[in-house]
């Protein structure tokens, strides 16, 4: 199990990657502005997002994609196609496990080209669970993934969600890693395939 004492990378922001620089004080007061920090940042990029430096973040990117978060209603037919490719034609998930019901619940995101085809998708659960990350297979390796993370964690502080966590496959621990994520517990199995329990604090 995780140790409540620990600071996550989420929360070493202000500081540089390891906390070194930043201002100093107590917990709860540089969780306080870090909560305001990445709101104000949500604030600017959510619904949709202003153009990225993928030149800086990600230097093989090839294409440009615009994130929004969208009801489930809106956008169901190109999630599908998303969800379908990666997880059903791919991963060979039963349909039972990808598509569960409870997608209504949920909030999501969804990455579009700019020829408007969509390329990855992910939703957010009330109880602050990130699943159903997918990123079609020609558009990996450019940061749509973690774009499409960073999105979900700024709708879940519009939501108060104080954590999230998610459910990460053994290939993509890694990923998580680097977005600040950590990994808690044993290996287990879902849809026939190993994964970890992963958290990432907010405040």
């Amino acid at each position: 199990m995780r140790e409540r004492g620990e600071i996550s990378r989420a929360e070493d922001v202000t500081g540089g990657p390891n906390g070194q620089g930043g201002s100093r004080g107590s917990s709860r007061e540089r969780g306080g502005r870090l909560w305001n920090v990445l709101l104000e940042d949500f604030r600017h990029f959510a619904r949709p997002l202003p153009p990225v430096d993928w030149g800086r973040i990600c230097p093989q990117r090839k294409q440009s994609v615009k994130v929004v978060c969208i009801d489930f209603s809106q956008a169901e037919t190109e999630i599908r196609a998303v969800r379908n490719a990666v997880f059903g034609v791919e991963q060979k998930v039963a349909p039972e496990v990808n598509w569960d019901g409870r997608d209504p619940e949920c909030s999501h995101v969804l990455g579009r080209l700019e020829s408007g085809e969509a390329v990855g998708t992910g939703r957010l659960a009330p109880d602050g669970k990130i699943g159903r990350l997918a990123v079609i297979k020609s558009c990996r390796g450019q940061g749509f993934g973690a774009l499409l993370v960073e999105t979900l964690v700024g709708v879940a502080l519009q939501q108060g969600i104080s954590e999230v966590y998610l459910h990460g496959q053994t290939q993509a621990l890694s990923f998580y890693e680097q977005l600040g994520f950590r990994a808690s517990g044993e290996l287990f199995l879902e849809a026939g395939i190993e994964h970890r329990y992963m958290w990432r604090r907010l405040v």
